[in-house]
């Protein structure tokens, strides 16, 4: 199954963190032919969810464009949801 989307994301950088790395995954429980979630080993009697975390992409950014990346992400959650009919005085 090649994933569509990514549910989840991991941010890590080199030492020297002038680079930033997102690497973007689609995550999900594994499921038997029963319909239950499968069992570790170590947890032979509990329904114990096992994930499955699929690579969808990466990019690699400079520490400028993390820390830019990461004002632009702030301000958009900041800023109030417009609606098209009402006007605002």
């Amino acid at each position: 199954m090649k994933p569509e989307y990514a549910n989840i994301f991991v941010v890590s950088s080199n030492t020297s963190r002038k680079e930033v790395v997102l690497t973007f995954f689609y995550e999900y429980p594994e499921f038997n032919e029963a319909g239950f979630a499968r069992l570790t080993p170590d947890d032979r009697n509990l329904n114990v969810n096992k994930m499955q975390r699929l690579p969808v992409s990466s990019i690699v950014l400079t520490a400028d464009a993390a820390h830019h990346l990461g004002l632009t992400l702030l301000k958009g959650a900041q800023e109030p949801i417009k609606n098209p009919g009402m006007q605002s005085n």
